[in-house]
């Protein structure tokens, strides 16, 4: 018996990867920042993609819907982020952020690859 997918509005309650899109595609995933979702990325996406689309913001924030679907053992676990425990500047900040979404991109986007080759 296949579960049907619950899609959510609103904003998810922390920064990361997250199932999410504008019409309940499943294989639509799209990083939130915080404020803005990004383009979505795809199981068959490749990394310069996946990267570019974390770093573009989509234009359509209250339209875009998600679910709480994570793959089992996935590498980039879902919980929420630590909290800094140093303050940092805004270019330190914002260069960690692009290299935690390359390095989260890669990760996720290397699990669904090994999950659809299996199906």
């Amino acid at each position: 018996m296949k579960t049907q997918t619950v899609w959510l509005d609103g904003p998810p309650p922390h920064v990361g990867w997250w199932n999410a899109s504008l019409n309940r595609e499943a294989d639509n995933w799209r990083w939130w920042d915080g404020n803005v979702w990004s383009f979505p990325a795809f199981p068959t996406s490749n990394m310069r993609w996946v990267v570019d689309a974390a770093r573009m913001r989509s234009h359509s924030k209250e339209a875009v819907q998600r679910t709480h679907y994570y793959p089992a053992n996935a590498r980039v676990p879902r919980v929420a982020p630590a909290k800094p425990t140093e303050p940092t500047t805004t270019k330190q900040h914002a260069d960690c952020t692009v290299k935690k979404r390359s390095d989260e991109a890669n990760s996720l986007m290397a699990k669904l690859r090994r999950g659809s080759e299996r199906k």
